[in-house]
C-alpha cells in the first residue's frame, strides 16, 4: 500500500480517485468533441456534407463548445465527492433521450422534433452542445457505479490497511461483470454482430484474465462500434430524403438508438476496467 494512503479510509480513497477520473475523462471527451464537429463542420461524412446550403444542418463551432464547457468546469470544480457528480447526473434532464422520444408510444414526438431541426435549421448549437456534455457526464458517472460498489459493500469508513486485496479483486470483477452481462444481453438481440468480435468478447467475460488482457479486448469491441457500426448508421441517416413526408422514419430511429445502446455499454465495459486497473494501482 502506498504510505500516502495509509490512514485514509475508502471513502476518501474513492473520492479522490473518482473526481480525478472524472476530471480527466469529461477534458478528454470535450476534446474529443470539438474535433468530432471540426470534422463534421468540414464535410467528414464524405460526399454527404450536412452543412451544405442544400443538406440544412447546423455548423457548432469550437468556441461554442469551449463557452458552454466554461459553465460546466465551474459547476465540476464545485464537486468533491462521488456523490456529487452522481447527484448531478440523476438530476440533469436531457430533451433528446433518444429511448423515449422514440418509444413506441413517442415515435411521433421523437420523429417530430428531429425533423423539425434538420428543416428548420433552429439555431441550437448551444444546446446541442449542452446535451452532449450532460450525455457524456451521465456515461461517466454510470461507470463510477463500480466505485460505489467497493463503498457500499466494504463499508465507507474501512481504513485501506484492513482491506483484503482478494475481496476488493472480487467486487471490482463482479461490477465490471454486471456490465458485460449487460452487453450480452445486447448481443443476444443482436446476434449477428458477435461475429465482428466473438474471440475478444470471449475473453472479455472471463473474469479469471488479467485486467489490462481484458482491457484491450474491450478497446477492440470499442473500435468496431466507433470505426465501422457508426459508418452503417451515418449512411441510413444520410439517406434520409428530407423532401419525403417520412421523414426520419422509425427503422432508421429504432437502428441508432439500439447502436447507441451497444456502443454506450462497450464504452461502460472499457471504463469499468479502466478504473479498476486504476484503483488497484493507487492502493
Amino acid at each position: 500500500m502506498k504510505k500516502t494512503n495509509y490512514d485514509k479510509n475508502l471513502k476518501q480513497f474513492i473520492d479522490e480517485i473518482a473526481l480525478s477520473w472524472f476530471k480527466n475523462n469529461l477534458s478528454i471527451k470535450i476534446e474529443k468533441l470539438k474535433k468530432d464537429f471540426l470534422e463534421i463542420s468540414n464535410g467528414g461524412f464524405g460526399e454527404f456534407n450536412p452543412l451544405s446550403d442544400e443538406n440544412a444542418a447546423i455548423s457548432i463551432k469550437p468556441q461554442v463548445i469551449d463557452n458552454v464547457y466554461k459553465d460546466f468546469q465551474i459547476r465540476v470544480s464545485e464537486w468533491k465527492t462521488i456523490e456529487d457528480i452522481n447527484s448531478y447526473s440523476i438530476d440533469s434532464q436531457n430533451i433528446f433521450d433518444l429511448s423515449k422520444i422514440f418509444s413506441n408510444q413517442n415515435t411521433e414526438i421523437g420523429t417530430d422534433i428531429v425533423q423539425d431541426l434538420i428543416e428548420n435549421q433552429v439555431d441550437i448549437g448551444e444546446l446541442i452542445v449542452k446535451v452532449q456534455i450532460e450525455t457524456i457526464i451521465k456515461m461517466l458517472a454510470n461507470s463510477l457505479e463500480i466505485m460505489n460498489d467497493l463503498v457500499n459493500k466494504l463499508g465507507p469508513t474501512t481504513t485501506l490497511q484492513s482491506i483484503d486485496l482478494e475481496d476488493l479483486d472480487y467486487i471490482l470483477k463482479l461490477s465490471i461483470k454486471k456490465s458485460v452481462d449487460n452487453f450480452e444481453k445486447w448481443i443476444n438481440s443482436n446476434y449477428k454482430e458477435l461475429e465482428n468480435f466473438k474471440e475478444e468478447f470471449l475473453i472479455l467475460k472471463d473474469d479469471k484474465k488479467d485486467l489490462e488482457i481484458r482491457l484491450e479486448k474491450a478497446d477492440v469491441i470499442n473500435i468496431f462500434f466507433k470505426q465501422f457500426k457508426s459508418k452503417e448508421i451515418a449512411k441510413d441517416i444520410e439517406s434520409i430524403d428530407l423532401n419525403n413526408d417520412a421523414g426520419v422514419s422509425q427503422n432508421t430511429a429504432e437502428k441508432f438508438i439500439n447502436f447507441t445502446n451497444g456502443a454506450q455499454i462497450a464504452g461502460d465495459i472499457k471504463n469499468r476496467i479502466k478504473i479498476a486497473i486504476l484503483i488497484k494501482e493507487s492502493f
